[in-house]
């Protein structure tokens, strides 16, 4: 039999308000025994500043994932999109973030640049940290950025304040992102390294997602999503990668639950194989770090070595 991989089942957007959608969620990943990665949103900002500590339901739901054993991470601060930097550019697509989010963000640029150097960043995530450690008494060690934005500043932030990893500033795929849309059913199968972890700026991990077969996905059309994921699935097999689904849980309730329709029956034919090693995001980090699972290699994360053809230091001598 190969070598088992690790199935870390993630999901975003969880804050003040969604305290039953949360425990729809633990009651749903049950049936199956696995763990799952929790991302939090510790402020929402309506007329003024509200912070999950707040919410009395919220914190008993909470609490109820922390004793079925999963895991919770500090998603962002607020989880505005361009609260960390700029997002995947493909994320700026009509059916995602929309032509007016990228209008907006592009021609504010240099106002926003501001809000991610190093001084102002770091004031913005440690104020989500200091909701966190009130609200669970201790700091969060992982961080997901909203939309996936990112800045070297986030990155900067994240180092000094404590943090030792992030998820998906990385997409492997983006094809169930663009299936969604009327405009890109055509859109092709792709898984572009890295999957693995790396390290992505100094000490902090970088642990890519593959992709989100579940978002929005309309009713009658479950089944070419789970034979997506499936496919991702036998690529992460063959390769040796782990698989580290993406979900949200207003896209698993979305249009009668036809997220939950994909994960469930992908989810059961996923752990009919015995190929999968469900653990959590913090588990794929330890694991990362003590050796027990490979890093990305240098080739498979892409970064450029050389100066670009097109800037003066190529040139000349610095």
């Amino acid at each position: 039999m190969a070598e088992k991989i690790p199935l870390i089942w993630t999901n975003d957007d969880v804050g003040i308000g969604n305290a039953e959608s949360l425990l729809g969620m633990v009651e749903f990943l049950k049936q199956f025994r696995i763990p799952g990665s929790f991302a939090i949103v510790p402020i929402r900002i309506k007329d003024k500043p509200e912070y999950i500590y707040e919410d009395t339901d919220l914190r008993k739901a909470l609490d109820k994932a922390l004793e079925d054993g999963h895991e919770l991470f500090q998603h962002s601060v607020t989880h505005a999109c361009v609260e960390n930097g700029l997002a995947d550019i493909r994320m700026y697509a009509p059916h995602l973030m929309g032509y007016e989010v990228a209008k907006e963000h592009s021609r504010k640029r240099m106002y926003y640049e501001r809000y991610w150097q190093e001084d102002a960043i770091i004031d913005q995530i440690q104020w989500g940290k200091e909701v966190w450690e009130k609200t669970f008494g201790e700091p969060s060690i992982g961080y997901r950025p909203g939309c996936g934005s990112f800045s070297v500043g986030m990155f900067q932030a994240l180092e000094k304040l404590g943090f030792k990893w992030t998820s998906v500033t990385d997409l492997v795929s983006f094809t169930g992102w663009m299936w969604i849309s009327e405009n890109g059913k055509d859109y092709p199968f792709e898984m572009t390294p890295p999957v693995r972890g790396y390290k992505k700026y100094n000490n902090i991990i970088e642990i890519p997602g593959l992709d989100d077969v579940s978002f929005r996905v309309e009713a009658g059309d479950e089944k070419r999503f789970i034979e997506l994921g499936w496919r991702q699935w036998q690529e992460c097999v063959k390769n040796n990668w782990p698989y580290v689904m993406i979900s949200h849980w207003h896209g698993l309730e979305r249009n009668g639950g036809t997220g939950y329709k994909i994960h469930r029956i992908l989810l059961d034919r996923i752990l009919n194989t015995n190929q999968a090693e469900p653990v959590t995001l913090t588990q794929y980090y330890e694991g990362l770090i003590g050796g027990k699972y490979p890093l990305a290699e240098s080739d498979e994360v892409g970064e450029a070595s050389e100066i670009p053809y097109w800037h003066v230091w190529r040139w000349r001598k610095k």
